[in-house]
């Protein structure tokens, strides 16, 4: 029996330009397509589904795209030839991404495939991915009077079904890809891939094999552009192809256009271009054959993409390369000549100041965001440049981190101080951070970047094996209260408390220094602060009760307390025996311990230091 109407026209209408199989499409997707489908080495948005999914670990947002196209505009004998696809990729941070999609293809209501895609892509080690996409192809054949009536090899009608349909009209089968990306250097990939790795066979009742695929790229990305090269090998056929992308406007406008040439003459031209406004990108392609199927108006596509998130509270993963610094023009930087008005000035300045407000709030790709649309009101505004220089790598990095975990509220503290140029208290916080959480790279690499900026900083601190920043300063400040070097434990004390504003046991040495200094108001105030955080503390209670002269200060291993007290204006002896003893007559107590060091018991010179037993 002949084959129906429908195999003679994709014989005819596809052989001529190239060998037509089933699951065999020109190039999925539309920007991978304007670039002649070399993706393999980019991968860098959600057409990393069909391409190469280990490069979706690479994406740091949500992303859902929705495409439409139609093949060879304007064939003679009428026949609509159209694809769609709907993909959706979901990041997880330093746990991969996540990639789904639904892709179709049809010729009128003869013939039709549906390919169900799930992707996933993890990051193995720094600059190298692995990704795995599981597929459900299914092609399902139509009804006709050709499908229902079989004929035989003179054309005759033989009144039943073809053999070929008699026990359905579709077929699925599963198959697979795998896909490795790998980033020697920052500006070049490289990509390889295995599509259909079973070679699974769709047919009817005969033998119909989905061809298994070999895919190796290469892209070079310098800064606003991507150069493509990508081999795709199956049996007996290997196709070659070149492409480009060129961004103009700070992104928001691209230019793309490929070759393809092939073993079995296949020549194709592919051109397209993208547009994107904040979350909204629309992108499409024309290809042309340059031999095979002649007269008509090539393939057509349109996409339309929306990217959002991150999942909040997700750990991104660490950078692969140092931060480039943005050049505020240069090459693939646009130079605008404006005259900025008094009310451009205003609304850059509001944004500056909604920037802040998120950033302190942890939000820093959305203050990075509104750091931006300053700088297109007012691109000579100092503040917003500087502040975009410091957010564009730590945007990249953490693009949210507002959780109310202990680890989240010290980045946020240390990421504030540092936008807000505070470096002792940015280096100590982010300092902090590395010592609870060691095992995150990314805080260790956002360490490495603030110390850079801050280096004189970072050498003030050592770090000790086993104690924390905040160990130590408490500890410090226990020794100093001890040696009689009171501002030098108020100060160590000070630094934990920025660091933990409740920590108890920095405000209960805070208190004791104070006390120890004859300070009593100032220390009872900070261990009543102390109590708002732990009422039920037996130990600042029983400061708070005791009289002035007893100790009021944690022991330190048996070794006595040595209080000092600097004679300052205006004081008598009894004025200082009341102070540290509670009455006027202890003063004979305080000169045995100083008489040394003394004219005589009454003479108490302005400045002399005391030992206050």
């Amino acid at each position: 029996m002949r084959y129906i109407k429908l195999l003679l026209l994709i014989t005819l209408n596809f052989l001529p330009a190239f060998s037509y199989a089933a699951f065999d499409d020109i190039s999925p997707g539309v920007r991978p397509s304007s670039i002649g489908g070399a993706f393999t080495a980019l991968s860098d948005d959600a057409n990393a589904i069909f391409y190469n999914p280990a490069g979706l670990y690479r994406l740091k947002n949500n992303e859902l795209t929705a495409s439409y196209g139609k093949f060879y505009w304007g064939l003679t004998d009428g026949s609509n030839i159209a694809n769609s696809d709907i993909l959706y990729v979901n990041p997880f941070g330093k746990y991969g991404a996540v990639g789904m999609g639904i892709y179709s293809l049809s010729l009128d209501s003869l013939y039709s495939e549906r390919i169900i895609m799930f992707s996933y892509g993890l990051r193995i080690v720094p600059k190298l991915g692995f990704g795995a996409t599981m597929k459900s192809l299914t092609h399902v054949f139509g009804s006709d009077e050709y499908t229902e009536n079989a004929i035989d090899d003179t054309g005759n009608a033989l009144g039943m079904t073809d053999d070929v349909f008699a026990a359905g009209k579709s077929k699925s089968k599963l198959s697979s890809d795998i896909g490795l990306f790998y980033r020697p250097e920052s500006r070049y990939n490289l990509g390889f891939v295995i599509q259909n790795i079973n070679s699974p066979s769709v047919g009817l009742i005969e033998t119909d094999t989905v061809e298994k695929t070999l895919r190796a790229g290469f892209s070079y990305s310098p800064r606003t552009s991507n150069l493509v090269l990508e081999m795709i090998s199956k049996i007996n056929n290997t196709d070659f192809i070149a492409g480009f992308e060129k961004y103009f406007s700070k992104r928001i406008f691209a230019l793309r256009g490929g070759m393809v040439f092939g073993s079995k003459e296949l020549r194709r031209l592919s051109l397209g271009f993208g547009i994107k406004k904040s979350i909204y990108k629309i992108d499409y392609a024309l290809l042309y054959p340059l031999t095979g199927i002649n007269n008509t108006y090539g393939t057509h596509k349109l996409a339309f993409s929306v990217v959002f998130g991150p999942v909040p509270g997700i750990e991104q993963l660490s950078m692969e390369f140092p931060p480039e610094e943005e050049e505020l023009t240069g090459e693939g930087a646009v130079i605008v000549e404006k005259i900025i008005t008094e009310d451009d000035k205003k609304s850059a300045g509001l944004l500056v100041k909604v920037s802040q407000d998120l950033y302190r709030k942890g939000m820093y790709q959305k203050s990075l965001e509104n750091i931006n649309k300053a700088l297109e009101y007012n691109p000579t505004n100092q503040g917003a440049q500087l502040l975009k220089k410091k957010l564009s790598p730590i945007a990249i990095m953490f693009p949210e981190e507002t959780g109310d975990e202990k680890i989240s509220k010290i980045m946020r503290k240390g990421l504030t101080a540092y936008f807000d140029n505070n470096p002792v208290l940015a280096v100590n916080a982010i300092r902090y951070a590395t010592e609870l959480a060691p095992e995150k790279t990314s805080l260790n690499q956002l360490f490495e970047l603030i110390t850079k900026e801050f280096p004189g900083y970072a050498a003030q601190e050592e770090s000790i094996s086993g104690l924390t920043l905040v160990s130590r300063k408490l500890q410090q400040a226990l020794e100093n209260i001890y040696n009689g070097k009171y501002v030098q434990a108020i100060t160590e004390c000070k630094t934990v408390l920025e660091l933990e504003e409740d920590n108890i046991v920095a405000l209960m040495r805070l208190g004791s220094a104070y006390w120890a200094m004859g300070d009593f108001d100032k220390a009872k105030s900070v261990w009543r602060e102390a109590l708002r955080y732990d009422p039920r503390n037996v130990q600042i209670r029983e400061f708070l009760r005791a009289e002035t002269s007893e100790p009021k200060v944690e022991q330190l291993q048996g070794k006595p307390l040595i209080r000092k007290y600097n004679v300052q204006k205006g004081d008598t002896p009894q004025k200082i025996s009341e102070r540290f003893y509670g009455n006027k007559t202890s003063w004979s107590k305080i000169y045995e311990a100083n008489k040394d060091r003394l004219p005589n018991r009454w003479s108490i010179p302005y400045g002399q230091e005391l030992i206050i037993p």
